[in-house]
């Protein structure tokens, strides 16, 4: 899913705000619609440290670069 961290196996991150929220909602139904389970939570950050963690989730620059080197 564009914008968002995988936090682990099934768990992801997205920012506050972001449209892709209606998705994972609609994506949570199809879920529990056959028979799995599913929760989208809000998360806040509780200090200037985490925050920073979070969003470092998002930074992936060093997997970009890594692509655009393996294509020259």
């Amino acid at each position: 899913m564009n914008g968002s961290a995988a936090v682990r196996d099934g768990a992801y991150l997205l920012p506050a705000g972001a449209d892709g929220e209606e998705v994972l909602r609609g994506l949570a139904v199809e879920c529990e619609a056959e028979g799995g389970s599913a929760w989208v939570m809000s998360v806040q950050a509780r200090s200037e440290d985490e925050e920073l963690a979070f969003r470092s989730l998002f930074n992936r620059a060093e997997d970009y670069a890594a692509l655009e080197k393996s294509w020259t």
